[in-house]
């Protein structure tokens, strides 16, 4: 009987008088598996770890080595966060940079950025006023709801309505372009005038000077209105008839400040006492004398009450 082991023939006997493998298992294999040639030595299969099979990490059942390896996915809406700021500080930097140049070349794409720096300006301009108040006070009660989340959901308005006034009056000059690419290009001419207003925030957290913080404060705002005129005029070229692109410049940013003017009463109170602060800093500041101060309050009170 040859072995299947390792060849050798014997002649008989139990086991292989060359390698002492069994001849009775190898007899009984043989008789198990017909098929298989006698006197070829069979190769066992090794058998592989389940993370080196095919399929290992496709769910299936796999054996005594344990689970398979778990690989972390990226949340997709931590990828799409990040790609979105990416773009916005891109952007910030180079329509900071040059603001004409970069603002025209703004598309549909970057509406998200445009909408962030929109959303900045209308949320830093309140903060700055709320903060500007909060420290010159004098230890009085200033709601945060009052002086900064109103005034935030005003600004709000007022952006949303000057975009929508914009693309009406691009609209006038057969100026063919969707509401988002407005958005886009209007969020990216109003870059400097978050930057000013951030400014002023800053001020008005380390206690500045109320005058000077007001001013750039001031700055800041005129900034993003002239942005609304830049925004139309940029669009001279695409102008084929209609409202003129210099009138529909001037025509949006009249339109913008009339709002503003007609709904100022929503604002009153606050810029009444941020004006009453000031005024009182810059004409009666250094005065020592009680009479003038009361002389002074009542003109004061007097032209507060013009303002309303």
């Amino acid at each position: 009987m040859q072995c299947t082991q390792c060849g050798h023939i014997n002649q008989s006997g139990k086991f292989c008088v060359k390698c002492g493998a069994s001849l009775e298992a190898a007899a009984a294999a043989a008789g198990a598996n017909p098929g298989f040639p006698q006197g070829v030595p069979q190769q066992q299969t090794a058998v592989q770890p389940p993370y080196a099979q095919p399929g290992a990490y496709a769910g299936q059942a796999q054996p005594q080595y344990g689970q398979p390896a778990q690989f972390n996915q990226p949340n997709p809406q931590l990828q799409q966060a990040k790609q979105v700021a990416n773009q916005f500080f891109n952007l910030f930097g180079q329509a900071l940079k040059r603001p004409m140049r970069v603002s025209e070349q703004t598309n549909a794409g970057q509406m998200a950025s445009g909408i962030i720096s929109l959303v900045l300006f209308a949320l830093l301009a309140p903060l700055t006023v709320y903060f500007l108040f909060k420290s010159n006070a004098n230890g009085e009660s200033v709601p945060f709801g009052e002086f900064a989340l109103r005034p935030f959901a005003f600004m709000l308005f007022i952006v949303l309505a000057a975009n929508t006034l914009i693309f009406v009056t691009l609209k006038f000059g057969n100026v063919v372009r969707s509401y988002k690419e407005v958005l886009a290009r209007f969020g990216a001419y109003s870059v400097p005038a978050v930057a000013i207003v951030f400014v002023a925030f800053l001020l008005s957290l380390m206690d500045a000077n109320l005058t000077f913080d007001i001013s750039i404060l001031g700055i800041g705002i005129v900034a993003w209105i002239l942005g609304i005129g830049f925004t139309v005029y940029s669009y001279k070229s695409e102008n084929t008839g209609g409202l003129d692109a210099f009138y529909g410049a001037l025509l949006s940013i009249a339109i913008t400040v009339l709002l503003v003017f007609l709904l100022k009463d929503v604002l009153s109170n606050i810029y009444v006492m941020v004006f009453r602060l000031m005024l009182i800093r810059v004409i009666m500041g250094g005065s020592d004398n009680s009479s003038d101060d009361d002389s002074g309050l009542s003109g004061l009170n007097d032209l507060l009450d013009m303002l309303n």
